[in-house]
């Protein structure tokens, strides 16, 4: 019998994407539990389980002696509509994931009856205030810049509308700002003390800028380092990428320069975006991975030599489509104490780590 976590969320998706798609139409009775423990090879006790995740996302309705019935969309036509300003950075080459997860939450907005307005990035508050003061339900931010965080701060101690940040976290705001975001901590530790565990004692972690996610992964290293066994901390193991260059144009190549002068055990890169331009000048300069160098980073980087890159892996369309129905079940029942969404990330072993030296 498979793992039973494994297989419940592959009943869920499954059901949840037969009822989006119209395969499973309003008012239709999905199969039993009979056949449904069947088809997953599952118990009926996990079947059961599963079942009562949609029914509490309000996708299903159980009648009693009859079985789980879909309804959604019927009970969305009974509700007013919700209108939800969806704020995103100016997207730029390389921005497919921001794209993505506006998408996922347009898409899961629509789903749950809520008519989507995509917003400029206010310049001040008060020239959003002149546009679009109180004639929204809900205002979501994508990974906000930190340049935005004192408007939002402002707008939200002067509008009383739910402010819901994707997976950024703003200290200190007032209680109309929730946040959904990734919980990195474990998959760091778990990575620093595989380096440790393998006798990789001079690690670098490089970072690039002063931006609310590479400032906390820096933190979550260094207290990850304090509590490992073989590593000592020194301050020259940070390195803020944007201090190795003076021009864009040269950003890779002295970044590159600089680790081949260190000469660490290993490389921790806050970003697969840098990791993946660094590599391809480490690789033209000889470097050998993980013969010479092991590597790890955040998000999955594609190797030139068809390495597997060991690195810290967050769903990002799951903690989207998690905000979404978050915001939707919030401002349809204000009054409930709902959680806001947290996703564990994880560790993900490839070939580029722990090369035994």
């Amino acid at each position: 019998m498979k793992a039973e976590v494994s297989v419940y969320s592959e009943l869920v998706d499954d059901l949840r994407s037969r009822i989006a798609s119209g395969e499973y139409k309003l008012g239709e009775r999905i199969p039993g539990e009979n056949e449904l423990a069947a088809r997953f090879g599952i118990s009926r006790t996990s079947v059961r389980k599963g079942i009562r995740l949609l029914i509490d996302e309000e996708l299903l309705v159980s009648r009693q002696g009859q079985g789980a019935f879909v309804t959604r969309p019927a009970e969305l036509r009974s509700c007013r509509v919700l209108r939800v300003g969806l704020f995103a950075r100016p997207f730029c080459p390389g921005s497919e994931t921001y794209l993505m997860i506006q998408n996922i939450l347009c898409e899961r907005f629509s789903a749950g009856g809520c008519r989507v307005e995509l917003l400029a990035m206010p310049d001040s508050s008060e020239a959003f205030l002149n546009n679009h003061i109180e004639s929204l339900d809900c205002y979501v931010w994508i990974a906000p810049a930190n340049s935005s965080f004192e408007i939002i701060k402002d707008l939200a101690a002067r509008i009383a509308k739910p402010f819901f940040l994707y997976d950024r976290m703003l200290d200190g705001a007032s209680g109309n700002v929730v946040w959904g975001a990734h919980n990195e901590k474990d998959a760091m530790r778990q990575a620093v003390n595989l380096l440790s565990n393998y006798g990789l004692k001079k690690v670098l972690f490089m970072h690039r800028g002063q931006e609310q996610y590479n400032v906390r992964r820096v933190k979550l290293f260094k207290d990850s380092v304090a509590s490992a066994s073989n590593i000592v901390f020194s301050p020259d193991m940070i390195v803020d990428v944007c201090d190795c260059s003076t021009s864009a144009a040269k950003y890779a190549k002295n970044v590159s320069e600089h680790i081949a002068k260190a000469k660490p055990d290993a490389v921790f890169f806050s970003q697969g975006a840098i990791c993946s331009e660094i590599l391809q000048c480490l690789y033209a300069m000889g470097v050998k991975i993980p013969e010479d160098l092991s590597v790890i980073t955040f998000d999955k980087v594609e190797s030139l030599y068809d390495i597997e890159i060991t690195h810290i892996f967050s769903d990002a369309e799951k903690l989207a489509a998690l905000s979404a129905d978050y915001i939707v079940k919030s401002l349809r029942n204000p009054d409930s104490k709902i959680l806001p969404p947290v996703l564990k990330s994880m560790l993900v072993m490839g070939d580029s780590c722990c090369f035994l030296k």
